[in-house]
């Protein structure tokens, strides 16, 4: 679902066949079509599958490496979110989730 064209350094050689913005990066296209294409209904699942060999069991999730595999089964699988958002509902296990989601949800209370 994407066209590679031969291209000079730095080109956006990635095109998403539904609506035609370019990507300079596979992953680029991926996350356009997984989140923000309006255009297409394509479902993507089979190549970042085949990216993230590293399942954890009890909840499904993957992971690229098995570092990042461990820290997700030592802080937040299977356990409850310790950590809320003083503004609204969202609650997480991550202090950097919660940092991201305070600046990227409340941006105005927070930039």
């Amino acid at each position: 679902n994407q066209t590679n064209t031969q291209g000079f350094v730095g080109e956006k050689k990635f095109a998403c066949q539904a609506c035609g913005r370019c990507y300079k990066f596979k992953e680029g296209l991926y996350l356009h079509q997984k989140h923000e294409c309006v255009d297409t209904e394509i479902v993507i699942t089979a190549p970042m599958m085949s990216r993230k060999p590293f399942l954890c069991k009890p909840c499904g999730r993957r992971y690229m490496y098995k570092k990042t595999l461990r820290a997700h089964q030592r802080n937040e699988c299977g356990k409850p979110p310790h950590l809320k958002c003083p503004d609204c509902p969202y609650k997480t296990n991550i202090k950097s989730n919660l940092k991201s989601h305070m600046v990227f949800s409340h941006s105005n209370s927070y930039v």
